[in-house]
């Protein structure tokens, strides 16, 4: 699942992970949806923006999501500070990508988490 607000580059994030054999279940833009659709939709993986146009940011929908599922995630961002990353922290996450990222980053944290190294 990808969960962020700039629809143009979910769906240019969806095409290219697709080009390597990914399925993308869902692409949501906000905070409540990303929530509901990881619950219905049971993701193997959700890559999240932190930074959302909703009253509930990327960071506090993960912890909603795990209280209930173990859910892994990759947190995307365009905020590279301490208070975010030591929000995040109360999460569990595979990786923190700050923006502008190379897509071969992105790529190399997934196929990490997935083969185990």
């Amino acid at each position: 699942m990808i969960v962020g607000d700039e629809r143009l580059s979910a769906y240019a994030l969806k095409h290219q992970l697709e080009s390597f054999g990914y399925e993308i279940s869902s692409i949501v833009s906000s905070g409540k949806k990303a929530i509901e659709y990881s619950l219905s939709d049971n993701p193997d993986l959700i890559l999240m923006d932190i930074y959302l146009d909703d009253d509930i940011d990327g960071i506090e929908a993960v912890q909603q999501i795990q209280m209930v599922k173990d859910i892994p995630v990759i947190y995307i961002t365009a905020l590279d500070d301490d208070t975010t990353v030591r929000k995040a922290s109360t999460t569990v996450y595979i990786d923190l990508i700050f923006k502008p990222y190379q897509f071969e980053e992105l790529h190399t944290a997934i196929e990490n988490y997935f083969t185990g190294t």
